[in-house]
């Protein structure tokens, strides 16, 4: 080892690096000889090692904000399959939190020397001429010790003790990239309402210091940061999206965030009121269980193979779309495993003026269709089906897109465009559909359970009437007529409108739906 690395103190034990180098291969050093096993990245030696709830302070912490925002998580979590589950278990529910940045007591850190070193290096304050980055070490043994004679000497006291939680979320592929676990730091509160430092009560930390350094480069920010998302993580960036929205929100009108006005529910649900009796969701819809994508680990999906295209723009749109479809059924039929794999694509066009534009914008949505779609008992040629209709979609729109007057792009597909609403709690989505295929997809003899008054709305397309009432799609369709439209038109124009946009919701399932409906 370089004699560069030194012993500072031997009561803090800290170790200063003269580069980012050296402090790696200190650290693959106490690595390998279990000297620590848990480390965090900071991007200053003088931050402290504190939670995202301390930081927002003691006011805050004991504040009706703080006990209200919590419990609408928690409670809108255990409202969507996928979810639940992090609603019943305090901890995921809380590694979750804190991976979205809601204010917790969990500190993260990672079992990945290099890790730590990303975020240091990542994260840097906005100054950062001669400063010092730092990586605390923990080693598990010494720490669980150090907190159990903490127990021993504070017995009397109610607070709680620090935990190490290595929890291994479903599906939750950030915090699998990042090899990443918590420790959670309790709060103490003095009786002067002031936060007692947790290195002083519980366990001092080790630091490695060492000068930060721009040129590094150690890794590649996507395996840590994962492009693409699972079937949780998308329904989570929908919630912490629409959060931050109500947030907005609030800061103009000041309203208090409460779970009524927090959560989107676009018509009352009632049947009562439109249909002759309580008919409950149309027999069609059958079991939601083969709907609710099974936990995949990163590790499993993160190598995924490249699917190359090449598409001739000068075809019109129905050979198009045939073209485009027999090329993807061919590819996904013949390659191994592919329900498993986040694909990436590589599009090729000929033909196109503005072929480097429109190519990027297809292989952006058609990862996106395919990595949504993959995840639910969708066949190949259903797949295949959303991902040729959302090509010529994209070529309607772009291959004229600098003709002047040019219109837009569902009046070119569609003959009576709609423009619906599709909501899953708190979060919405948009797409536009031929209006006849919409209410097409009515359940079967639809009007027959209608009241009189409704029956005369829905005779004259006064739409309002059905959908300000109901607008669950479990009672008004019928599910396999819905799926028909959702894989040819809604999916296509979901994406379309939303495109590579991560942060912003798209629904790959109707069983997602809690509501739908003309905008």
């Amino acid at each position: 080892m370089k004699s560069a690395l030194f012993f500072l103190d031997s009561y803090s034990n800290n170790y200063y690096a003269q580069s980012v180098d050296d402090a790696l291969e200190l650290l693959h050093h106490f690595k390998v000889r279990n000297t620590y096993d848990i480390f965090r990245g900071q991007a200053s030696s003088q931050w402290d090692v504190v939670s995202s709830l301390e930081r927002r302070g003691v006011k805050y912490i004991n504040s009706e904000e703080h006990k209200r925002s919590m419990s609408v998580y928690f409670s809108t979590l255990s409202k969507n399959k996928t979810t639940e589950f992090l609603a019943q278990r305090h901890d995921s529910g809380l590694a979750v939190a804190q991976h979205y940045g809601l204010p917790t007591n969990y500190v993260d850190f990672t079992t990945d020397p290099e890790i730590a070193v990303f975020f240091a290096m990542h994260n840097r304050p906005t100054i950062v001429a001669e400063h010092t980055c730092s990586i605390i070490c923990v080693k598990r043994e010494e720490f669980e010790k150090e907190v159990n004679n903490a127990k021993d000497k504070f017995s009397s006291e109610t607070f709680a003790f620090p935990r190490i939680i290595e929890i291994d979320v479903d599906n939750l592929w950030r915090l699998q990239a990042q090899k990443g676990l918590f420790i959670e730091m309790p709060l103490i509160i003095s009786q002067n309402e002031e936060i007692l430092s947790f290195e002083n009560v519980f366990y001092r930390f080790d630091r490695i210091l060492f000068p930060y350094d721009a040129n590094f480069k150690i890794t590649e920010i996507n395996k840590i940061y994962p492009s693409q998302k699972s079937s949780l993580e998308m329904i989570l960036d929908q919630y912490f999206y629409n959060l931050s929205l109500q947030k907005f929100h609030e800061d103009f009108v000041k309203d208090k965030l409460t779970e009524d006005n927090f959560i989107i529910t676009p018509g009352n649900n009632d049947p009562n009121k439109i249909f002759v009796k309580n008919i409950g969701k149309d027999a069609s819809w059958g079991t939601e269980e083969n709907w609710i994508p099974k936990p995949e680990k990163w590790g499993q999906v993160s190598s995924s193979n490249t699917i190359s295209i090449t598409i001739d723009a000068t075809h019109k749109r129905e050979k198009l779309k045939s073209l485009v479809y027999c090329l993807f059924v061919k590819a996904l039929i013949d390659l191994d495993n592919a329900r498993a794999q986040n694909l990436t694509f590589n599009i090729e066009i000929v033909n196109c003026q503005n072929k480097d534009v429109v190519s990027n914008i297809l292989q952006e949505g058609l990862e996106r269709i395919w990595n949504g779609m993959r995840i639910y008992p969708y066949s190949i040629e259903q797949i295949s089906a959303s991902s040729s209709n959302y090509v010529a979609l994209i070529f309607e729109d772009y291959k004229y897109k600098f003709i002047e007057n040019d219109m837009p792009p569902q009046k070119k597909f569609y003959a009576e465009p709609l423009y619906i609403d599709l909501a899953v709690f708190q979060s919405e989505s948009r797409a536009y559909v031929e209006e006849a295929d919409f209410f097409g997809c009515f359940r079967n003899k639809f009007a027959d359970y209608l009241l009189p008054d409704i029956l005369d709305a829905y005779k004259n397309k006064i739409w309002f009437k059905i959908f300000s009432n109901v607008s669950n799609p479990q009672y008004l369709f019928d599910f396999n007529k819905l799926l028909v439209l959702y894989v040819e038109q809604i999916i296509p124009f979901q994406v379309f409108l939303r495109g590579a946009k991560t942060g912003l919701p798209i629904f790959f399932s109707p069983f997602e739906l809690t509501s739908v409906g003309p905008n």
